[in-house]
């Protein structure tokens, strides 16, 4: 605010009166500068003082003349340069004409003339005690247009205390007006003389709060009224209110105000408060009330909030609250609570609504509740009324909790009861109710001593639709329950939640009743009946638990009519399967016989309209044997056997017509020798189909360097189709240990295949094999292996292995093999060399060399070198498969192979060779450093097949990230293509300001051509709801793995802009624009479009579409405009519905056959069922 002067310079305090009677000389020549303004003013005499329009009036520059006779300094005028106010000392009249050039500094008044302005704008006087007047005579502000504005301001402000009671406050009255400078002159347009406001006529403020202290209480009042041209803040600052008030009040001019409150009233034994304030403008109030009565253990409370739906200066008002008092324009709250507290029980109540005064719909929510001792009750009830259209409205909880819920009513009861000693009895059921029909949930829980007894229902009506209406924690709340009704281990999970919302009209009804009959005893029933509109089914749960015998006993009934069984849950089917009317039944008996003695019994059986099958098992366990014996049966006709919930499902599908005995047995006969055998008999009356299989492996180790092994496997069928194979192996094996002398081994194998389909003749193979050490660090092995073939031909193989560890951490190995065959196939020899060293922590240097020979004349030999964890030796075509160590935070892997024949002197090469870092490391200002170098190479002939190699480094520098990649590529063509690639970033967190990537890359392609491809994205976000973004893209890349460097530069640009704002969920704008220039044909197009996005938050969104096409370059201009609206409603349980509307016109040139405007409309409505 540019205050200009003040008229007296009269105070209560101690005040330096202007030299208005003294000349002012003008400072030397050198000194004046300034700005050069002329005013012309109509004397309206209206105080002491004319103001200029502008203030810091440079000493001595003034020339004035009144009706045009120049007036001197000192004997007919003062002026006050500080502040610009001229003083005439001479009579005048009204509506004389002041003429006034002068030159003034534009810089801010100095610290002196501001004390000076300060003690004229406004004075203080003591009246007396407790109150003082205030007053400003003839003060002057500016406006940021030059205009010149005076008032005067006279007023009060009091703090008077008697007995118990206080009143304080303060009260202004003003009047403004605006003087009559014109502007003859200015030499700066854009100064600026103040920044008052233009505000004239009479105005007031009125601040008032009384206090005290009445019937063991107190009482407050508080009152506000501020006029909307109220400007004469500056007399505030003498009566004590801080700057932030001020600025407040300046905020709620034209407001009005007016609280009370009452805390602590007693009359009688009765506890009384009240509180009222409201905050009104021209069109509307807000107001909240508050209502509060205690007595003894009896507690009642009322508060609310009504906000009118004219009021409009929510920005304006001090309440923290006042952009959710903004949405809820037009709606009223409502909250009722009390309590009755007895020494031993307490009742309570509660009752909240929210309520829109236009439809007068409101979403109520009530509780009652008792509390005592041995009982315990509560029941709450909710409604969202249908029609009820402020759901944004809501705080944002209140939208996450209703939301769903519109046209549904809830209710739930819970009971608690000390029935049984301190075991308490429970009840809780709730209801959601719909438009159709309900769903309910009831819990019951009983307990006594030594049992227990709970009752769960879950039922849903056939017209019940809105299980969209349950938060997603009650919707798996359910599913859980649900879950449970089938037993421990039955669990469900999100992904049901779908099942759930189709299980209209199914009951699911549940009892479970536990005991302890006797000391150690557990006895279990429970029994889950299910019900659809016309059928349903059960299952019976019982269990017997004695400690040494468990009995448990399953009994399923599927009624064949129960239609709504393949509407169950995932978990449901995969417990009761989905095949119509099935009839399951199971029972399983398990005794603990003493010590490790155990017997197990299983039996189940299912029927069906179709078929059915059964299953019986049967095991015996101790501590040295284990023998089971199995049945299964399936009837031919059973064709839904592939539904059936089993884990023997797989099993049984192949058993169709068949029954099945199995007998296994594992038993340590004696403390060296245990026998494992395997029966099977598999037999089909109506095909006259039988199968055998036979299985048996005995090991028996007389001492421990001794073995023998005896294994026979058979398998025999007659399947007349000739699909089994008949087959046979017996094999005997014998190990001795000789300590020093070295290990022998022997075996003896025979194979014989059957069947219409086999031509492979049998066999007999036999082998020794001994190893021994020669020396302490030398080992040597030899094996010997025979094979003879029923068709005469026979095949010997002698391999002989020597190793020996040159050190701790090194050693060598030589291997000698060869295989003489009898018939026409080639003999083969081969020799294999191997060097190692162990570098520690398992990192391997490894050498190998391999020569065979194929034949006389033809050969190969073949040698590798790898680094790596645990590296062996590998073929050298498998050097990349080597594992990478960890060398020092360095991971270093790969290796290098040869391969040469002798026939052609042919020769293949393979290099594969990674070094990289295994963490990001840190190097000074440089954080989170990470790089990988690495070549995959090979040649054959020595051409090269592939000869890749990378090179990449990264690295950060505070939040952004930097990096460079080198990648090159061998071009069948004979030539090498090589990439190089620059990226940046920086922190993507969409709380910055500011975010951008840089993704540079330059190609040479094997023909030398460059090619240049940019990816430049920027992001800025000048609001909390607003971001703004750019991307440049030269060059886009198509991924073809079958090309050099993996990708195919597009020859094209494109240019894109981006605008999203997004006020609420319910509010967001969208504006895209962008160029595409082909470079291969010179085409070109732009594209430009909004989108608006309404009703989001609500699940069915409104979209409005514009856009504008056009295209040119090398094809003739034209243009297309697009227009949309496209309505998605929220899908319900069974139906959704989508509208679209759509115009599509051309402008300038269209081709052959297209109309230039078009109209398309899509309606999408579905009903399932």
């Amino acid at each position: 605010m540019g205050l200009a002067a003040g008229a007296l310079a009269t105070s209560a305090t101690a005040q330096t009166a202007l030299p208005l009677d003294q000349r002012q000389e003008a400072p030397s020549s050198e000194k004046i500068g300034g700005t050069l303004a002329v005013d012309l003013i109509a004397l309206d005499l209206g105080g002491p003082g004319t103001p200029l329009r502008f203030g810091n009036v440079i000493a001595g520059s003034e020339r004035l003349t009144l009706d045009g006779r120049p007036l001197l300094s000192g004997r007919d005028y003062a002026i006050d340069y500080a502040t610009g106010v001229v003083y005439l000392k001479m009579p005048a009249k009204a509506n004389q004409s002041l003429t006034v050039s002068y030159r003034y500094d534009s810089s801010p008044i100095d610290a002196v003339a501001a004390s000076r302005l300060k003690g004229l704008t406004g004075s203080s006087f003591s009246l007396m005690p407790g109150a003082n007047l205030l007053m400003g005579m003839g003060y002057a502000e500016r406006t940021a247009d030059g205009r010149v504005m005076r008032g005067n301001a006279f007023g009060w402000n009091n703090s008077f205390k008697f007995g118990q009671s206080s009143l304080s406050g303060v009260f202004v009255s003003g009047q403004r007006t605006q003087s009559r400078n014109s502007m003859g002159l200015n030499m700066d347009s854009a100064a600026k003389p103040g920044e008052a406001g233009d505000e004239q006529g009479d105005s007031r403020l009125m601040l008032q709060s009384f206090d005290t202290k009445a019937l063991g209480g107190r009482l407050k009042v508080d009152y506000q009224d501020v006029s909307g041209n109220f400007a004469a803040f500056s007399a505030l600052r003498d009566s004590g209110l801080d700057e932030g008030r001020i600025a407040q009040l300046r905020s709620e001019r034209g407001l009005t105000r007016l609280g009370y409150s009452m805390d602590g009233v007693k009359v009688g034994a009765l506890a009384l408060s009240n509180g009222y304030r409201k905050v009104s403008d021209e069109k509307g109030t807000v107001e909240w009330r508050t209502y509060g009565l205690q007595s003894g253990g009896l507690k009642l409370n009322y508060d609310s909030r009504t906000v009118g739906r004219g009021f409009g200066r929510f920005k304006d008002i001090s309440e923290t609250e006042r952009d959710q008092l903004a949405r809820e324009t037009g709606m009223v709250r409502q909250n009722w609570s009390g309590e009755f507290a007895a020494k031993t029980s307490k009742l309570t109540f509660n009752s909240t609504s929210v309520e829109d005064e236009s439809t007068g719909k409101a979403v109520v929510r009530s509780s009652y509740g008792f509390e005592s001792k041995r009982f315990g009750f509560a029941y709450d009830t909710q409604e969202v009324e249908a029609g009820f259209a402020r759901m944004d409205s809501l705080t944002d909880p209140e939208k996450g909790q209703y939301g769903r819920e519109s046209g549904l009513r809830r209710q739930r009861l819970k009971l608690n009861a000390a029935i049984t000693g301190d075991k308490p009895w429970t009840f809780d059921q709730s209801r959601l109710d719909g438009p159709l029909g309900s769903y309910v949930a009831t819990d019951f829980g009983a307990q006594g001593k030594t049992w227990g007894l709970t009752h769960t229902v879950r039922k849903a009506d056939s017209g019940f639709t809105a299980f969209n209406g349950m938060q997603d924690a009650e919707q798996d709340g359910n599913i859980n329950s649900i879950a449970r009704m089938y037993g421990t281990g039955v669990v469900g999970s999100p992904n049901d939640r779908l099942g759930l919302s189709q299980s209209g009209g199914v009951e699911r009804s549940y009892t479970a009743f536990n005991a302890q009959p006797f000391k150690g005893w557990k006895l279990d029933i429970a029994q889950l009946d299910l019900r659809g509109k016309t059928d349903g089914g059960k299952v019976l749960r019982a269990g017997l638990d004695t400690g040494r015998i468990q009995l448990t006993y399953r009994q399923q009934k599927l009624g064949e009519r129960f239609e709504e069984q393949t509407r169950l849950m995932g978990f449901e089917q995969g417990q009761l399967s989905t095949i119509v009317g099935l009839d399951r039944t199971d029972l399983g008996l398990k005794m603990n016989l003493g010590g490790a003695r155990q017997f197990n019994f299983e039996q189940m059986s299912a029927d069906a309209a179709d078929g059915g099958l059964r299953r019986m098992t049967a095991q015996y366990t101790d501590k040295r044997i284990d023998i089971q014996m199995k049945s299964r049966e399936v009837d031919s006709g059973f064709g839904n056997v592939t539904l059936f919930a089993d884990a023997e499902k797989d099993l049984f599908s192949t058993l169709r017509g068949f029954s099945q005995r199995e007998l296994s047995l594992k038993w340590q006969v004696a403390a060296n020798l245990n026998l494992t055998m395997l029966n099977i008999d598999s037999d089909n009356s109506m095909t006259d189909t039988a199968s055998r299989l036979r299985n048996l492996n005995v090991d028996w180790r007389p001492d421990s360097k001794t073995g023998f092994q005896y294994t026979r496997n058979e398998f025999t069928s007659n399947d007349p189709l000739g699909k089994l194979f008949d087959n046979f192996r017996e094999r005997f094996a014998f190990s001795r240990d000789f300590g020093k002398l070295g290990k022998l081994e022997l075996s003896d194998e025979r194979q014989s295949q059957g069947g219409r389909n086999n031509s492979a003749p049998d066999i007999r193979k036999q082998s020794v094999a001994y190893q021994t050490k020669l020396t302490q660090t030398t080992d040597a092995r030899t094996e010997q292996i025979r094979t003879d073939f029923a068709d005469g031909s026979q095949e010997r193989v002698s391999a002989n292995t020597v190793s020996t560890a040159l050190s701790k951490r090194a050693g060598v190995s030589v291997t000698d093999q060869s295989i003489n065959r009898s018939d026409d196939t080639k003999n083969e020899k081969r020799r294999d060399y191997g060097f190692w060293v162990d570098l520690g922590k398992g990192v391997r240097f490894s050498y190998g060399y391999a020569r065979q020979l194929l034949g006389d004349s033809a050969g190969q030999y073949s040698s590798t070198v790898s680094i790596g964890q645990n590296a062996n030796r590998v073929a050298p075509e498998q050097v990349g498969g080597v594992q990478s160590a960890n060398i020092q935070n360095v991971n270093i892997g790969g290796g290098y192979g040869v391969n040469q024949w002798d026939q052609d002197q042919r020769t293949q090469g393979f290099t594969n060779i990674s070094v990289s870092s295994a963490k990001p490391m840190k190097m000074g200002l440089f954080q989170n450093v990470n790089f990988q170098f690495g070549m995959d190479s090979s040649s054959d002939r020595a051409v090269y097949q592939k000869d890749n190699q990378v090179a990449k480094i990264g690295w950060g520098i505070g939040s952004n990230t930097f990096g460079y990649e080198y990648m090159s590529q061998w071009s069948p063509l004979g030539a090498r293509g090589i990439d190089r690639i620059f990226k940046f970033s920086t922190d993507n967190s969409d709380k910055r300001l500011l975010t951008a990537s840089v993704f540079y890359k330059a190609r040479t392609l094997p023909t030398d051509e460059q090619i240049m491809v940019r990816d430049y994205n920027l992001a800025l976000r000048p609001g909390k709801n607003l971001t703004l973004t750019h991307q440049l893209q030269t060059n886009p890349e198509l991924a073809r793995p079958d090309l050099i460097l993996g990708s195919l530069p597009q020859a094209a640009r494109s240019n894109k802009w981006g605008m999203d704002y997004k006020r609420t969920d319910n509010f967001t704008v969208g504006l895209a624009w962008q160029e595409l220039i082909n470079d291969l044909d010179n085409a070109k197009s732009r594209t430009g479009g909004i989108t608006m996005s309404l009703f989001g938050g609500t699940g069915s969104p409104l979209k409005l579409f514009y856009g504008v096409e056009q295209s040119d370059g090398n094809v003739a201009r034209q243009t297309r405009h697009r227009y949309s609206v496209q309505f998605d409603q929220k899908a319900g349980a069974n139906q959704s519905f989508s509208l679209f509307l759509g115009n599509l016109n051309y402008e300038h040139n269209i081709q052959e056959g297209l109309q230039r405007n078009n109209w398309t409309m899509r309606l999408n409505y579905q009903l399932r069922f």
